[in-house]
Formats: C-alpha cells, structure tokens, sequence
C-alpha cells in the first residue's frame, strides 16, 4: 500500500472486499482459488460481473490483457469510487473532483434566485452548498482553482447573477466568508476549511500512531517538538 507501511492483504467494509495482491498470473490464480473455496464453503457466490480490478500505473499493457484473460468477467477500471471518494488520486486532480463542481452546478441551477430573499440564500449555501465537499476536504487537499471556482459560483447566486448576465458585487466575496461579527456572513472560505479538516486528520495520525490510517500514512519517526510560537512540527 505505501513504502515502509504495512502489507496489507485484504480490506472488509459491511458487503465489500478489496483483495490486494502483485500483478502476476500465479496470484491472480491464488485469489480465484481462495473465492472458489470461499463458493464451496458457504454456498454463496460472488458475482464476479459486479467485480473489478484495478492496476497500479507501472503494470505492463500485456501483463494487463494476460490477467483480464484469466478473470474472464471482471471489468478492469482505471478509476472509481468507494464511500463517495475518489479511488485513485492522478496529478489531474480537477478532473478527478469535477464531481464536486457538477453537484454544486447543478444546485444552482435548481434554484431561482431572484425569488430567495438574502436570508433564504445564506441558509442554502451554508446548509447544502457548503456541506458538499465537506466529505471529500476531509481527505484530500483540492486544488485552488477549483475553491476560487466553488467561491465564484456561491458570489454569483448571493447577488443574483445569472447565465449571460452579471449583476455588479459590492462586496468581495472574502468579505462575506468573515465572521458576523466582523460583518461578514460567516459562510466558511473553502480552502480554508480544506486546510482546517486536513490538519484534524493529521492530528488524529499523531495521536493514535497505531492505527491504521497513521502507519500508512506516517512512517518513520513521529516525533514533535513544540515551537516558540506554540506550534508543533516534526523533529529532524
């Protein structure tokens, strides 16, 4: 899974399995035995047609087709989704969350603005148009030109914008993500909160380094040293 992390086999969550494994033919027979078995012992039978496998990026276009060979019906994939989020995490990383930007398009469009008073607007963008990415910002760190984006189309909806017709912002919209009580609306800046969740998950590795998600993440040594300024960062 990582360099100097943990060899992991196998991932169960509820109804599905993720099976790990080295792209050759002795392995990929090994796991076709390993669920024939599993067939006979339980009488269940696992629906090879709903399956996928994927590859890592260095494995051979031949070694490929020689393994999709053996598994017959498996459909092989290059990317796709788990929970919700993103499996495989390229450099073209504005495709990969365009799915954010689509939602959020598509939110907007459902709405008609004009006829939404400014405290109707503040509950939707505060309640749906920002709950969106909250799964993904937890995760993953999302590229400044899709949050100026995100930030773009909520300024639009707040002062009436449409399709083919600007309305004039009197405020920038940095202004709004302030506090209330700086006289802003208190609507999160995204990237900000992108910043904010990640820092949570890495607290979270630090403080429990036996779990999982720290050994394949964190490797080597987690020591920390606190700073003058009360911030803590990695010894050496």
């Amino acid at each position: 899974m990582s360099r100097g992390g943990p060899v992991i086999s196998h991932l169960l969550f509820v109804d599905d399995s993720f099976l790990f494994c080295k792209a050759t033919k002795e392995e990929v027979l090994e796991i076709k035995r390993i669920i024939h078995k599993y067939e006979q012992v339980s009488g269940q039978q696992v629906n090879m047609e709903k399956s996928s496998i994927m590859f890592s990026r260095n494995t051979d276009e031949e070694l490929k087709k020689e393994i999709s060979d053996l598994l017959r019906e498996v459909q092989v994939v290059s990317q796709g989704e788990y929970l919700g989020l993103p499996m495989v995490i390229t450099r073209a990383k504005n495709q990969v969350f365009r799915f954010i930007r689509e939602k959020a398009a598509k939110k907007f469009q459902n709405w008609k603005g004009s006829f939404l008073r400014q405290a109707g607007k503040e509950v939707l963008l505060k309640s749906v148009v920002m709950a969106l990415p909250n799964y993904t910002i937890s995760y993953f760190r999302l590229p400044k030109g899709m949050c100026k984006e995100l930030s773009k189309m909520m300024a639009r909806f707040w002062w009436g914008s449409k399709e083919g017709e600007k309305k004039t912002h009197w405020v920038k919209w940095s202004k709004r993500t302030e506090p209330k009580c700086n006289v802003g609306l208190g609507i999160r800046d995204i990237s900000c909160f992108n910043s904010v969740e990640l820092a949570k998950q890495l607290w979270r590795f630090i403080s429990h380094p036996n779990i999982l998600d720290s050994l394949l993440h964190l490797r080597g040594d987690l020591s920390l040293v606190r700073r003058h300024d009360g911030c803590y960062k990695r010894k050496g």
